[in-house]
């Protein structure tokens, strides 16, 4: 500006910088008449707050973000929840109390302390293990269907003389409106706990089963730990329908995340991604439905334990539930033999490297080696192993061998 000699080019200058120094002024006026106002504003209502507080406690009554935080502490001490669970209630605890009441966050914290206060961690109904009542009740509710109330009974008895076994899961596998699910909801009534069924049908999302986690909007657990918390027990009779209806696509396998639920081994530390913390699901007995055997994904069919010499392996012996051909089975019958196709199927999943074909060949060349006779029938598709009833122990145990060795021998 001092290199302008002529007044009025000066004064256009100045009149251009002072505006601008203005329009500064004006806008740093508003920037505090706002910030002074958001301050007026937290200062009024904490004061508020702390006059509401005082009047509360004038009156007798807590405040009710305080007392919510004090019921659920003393809820989760009442429950003795175990250690991890009790751990991070304490942490949600700590941070939900040093949250402002009207944090979008402490909704979502409360939603979750109240899955893990509200599940049955230690509640559970007294087993009925009476085998004439349970007979009675499932030819009470059923007619006929001799065979899968037969096998349910020998279940039942199994688990009267040795209630911490492991058994087999079972799965009942039929055409539609057979009476499959109401079997398991008699096997309910009859052990006198809680019934809790699911459908399994189109599911092909993992997060079905474990659940979502908490970084998404709108995160629950998965369908088993929402169906404990329906029974309000943790040993219910727990029905998995339409088992062989199970898909997978990019969202991940829901067959492999049933595997921890199903499999003995895992089963007692399943944990919910939601959740994130272990809970004992070795106690619930867990029943499958399927109308075909075949569409069941291997990881599910193959990993089970052997069954052991006192399965009888009555499905196979059963013409509505038996895989092999008819013709086969009458054949087996003239002769006197047992079935041993469900062992080597199950011996199929260890040895993975072998098809049907080489495994039925690797069997018939092991049992042949302990001089068990083996008849071998062949049918369009299948083949189908068969010993002598009074030697299937001895079948079996070798097949144990052969399951345990990894390879054929």
């Amino acid at each position: 500006m001092l290199e302008l000699l002529d007044p009025t080019m000066r004064l256009q200058q100045l009149s251009i910088l002072l505006a601008k120094e203005l329009e500064l002024l004006e806008l740093e006026d508003k920037i505090h008449i706002r910030v002074q106002h958001e301050v007026d504003k937290g200062q009024r209502e904490f004061f508020l707050r702390e006059q509401m507080k005082i009047i509360q406690s004038e009156l007798g009554e807590g405040d009710p973000h305080t007392q919510e935080l004090n019921e659920l502490r003393e809820q989760a001490t009442d429950l003795q929840l175990p250690e991890e669970a009790q751990l991070r209630v304490d942490r949600e605890l700590t941070r939900l109390a040093a949250m402002p009441p009207m944090s979008p966050e402490v909704s979502i914290l409360r939603t979750y302390l109240d899955w893990l206060t509200t599940l049955p961690w230690h509640e559970s109904t007294e087993d009925n293990l009476d085998i004439k009542m349970a007979k009675k009740v499932l030819d009470d509710d059923h007619y006929g269907l001799k065979k899968p109330k037969q096998r349910v009974i020998e279940y039942l008895a199994v688990r009267k003389l040795k209630p911490e076994s492991k058994g087999p899961i079972l799965c009942f596998a039929g055409p539609p409106g057979t009476g499959k699910t109401s079997l398991g909801n008699s096997i309910a009534r009859a052990l006198g706990r809680k019934f809790v069924r699911i459908s399994l049908g189109g599911v092909r999302d993992e997060a079905e089963i474990r659940g979502h986690r908490r970084t998404y909007v709108g995160a629950l657990p998965g369908r088993i730990i929402q169906g404990i918390r329906r029974s309000g027990s943790n040993n219910p009779v727990f029905m998995l329908d339409e088992i062989d209806k199970v898909g997978s696509d990019f969202r991940g396998d829901p067959s492999s995340a049933l595997l921890e639920v199903l499999d003995p081994e895992q089963n007692f530390s399943f944990s919910d991604h939601y959740l994130d913390v272990p809970f004992d699901l070795s106690n619930v007995l867990f029943v499958c439905t399927a109308n075909q055997l075949e569409t069941i994904d291997h990881v599910l069919m193959f990993s089970g334990p052997l069954p052991g010499p006192a399965d009888t392996l009555d499905a196979l012996a059963d013409p509505a539930d038996a895989s092999a051909p008819l013709d086969d089975r009458a054949r087996a019958a003239d002769l006197g033999l047992t079935p041993l196709l469900r062992c080597a199927r199950i011996t199929l999943g260890v040895l993975s490297d072998l098809n049907a074909v080489g495994l039925i060949a690797a069997v018939s060349k092991r049992l042949a080696q302990a001089q068990i006779p083996v008849n071998v029938f062949s049918a369009i598709h299948h083949d189908h192993l068969f010993v002598p009833p009074q030697q299937a122990s001895r079948a079996l145990e070798l097949l144990r061998e052969m399951a345990s060795a990894g390879t054929p021998t």
